[in-house]
């Protein structure tokens, strides 16, 4: 999801830019290695369990405040909580990606999510119903743009896939047929 997103992002763009990541979840730790291979810093605030992330807030300040950084860009509304406080105290701007449809997240996350929302500078969308979603829910919505998610087709495409090698990797007999759905 927006860990696979982010990844991708910084192997296209992380020339001339510096790209450090912070997470908070330990369990989502699937693309360390690869962020830290494309010169991320990547570090680990650990909790566990998202409403926790707001007692990291002191600790993200800091970090931000002894690197000296730009700009603060958070995907997700647990996320987007923190980094829109983190941002109003250290005084960055906050660009927030929404990935969902805002009326499919629970009521608490909903109501702190939408708490002080112009704090964001600007709010990516990935689609048009994620967009209108948003505009329902939050009065003054920053400005906003959709930037529609895909997929790197330089990484991903038809030359690339080997349907035999990915059978053995997954273990699944060469005799059997693999049907698949991506949505």
């Amino acid at each position: 999801g927006a860990e696979r997103l982010l990844v991708e992002t910084i192997t296209r763009h992380h020339a001339p830019y510096q790209f450090d990541v912070v997470y908070f979840l330990p369990k989502k730790n699937h693309c360390v290695n690869e962020l830290q291979a494309l010169g991320c810093q990547v570090d680990l605030l650990a909790v566990n369990y998202t409403i926790f992330m707001l007692f990291q807030i002191p600790k993200l300040v800091r970090l931000v405040r002894s690197r000296k950084y730009n700009l603060i860009h958070c995907h997700l509304p647990w996320a987007g909580i923190v980094a829109k406080v983190t941002g109003r105290i250290v005084g960055l701007p906050v660009i927030y990606t929404e990935h969902n449809n805002y009326y499919t997240y629970n009521a608490i996350t909903r109501v702190l999510h939408r708490f002080k929302f112009t704090w964001f500078s600007f709010v990516i969308a990935v689609s048009k119903d994620t967009e209108e979603a948003l505009r329902r829910a939050v009065r003054n919505l920053p400005p906003t743009r959709i930037i529609l998610n895909g997929v790197n087709t330089d990484k991903f495409n038809r030359e690339s896939f080997d349907p035999l090698m990915t059978k053995v990797s997954l273990g699944i007999g060469n005799d059997k047929v693999v049907v698949s759905t991506v949505a």
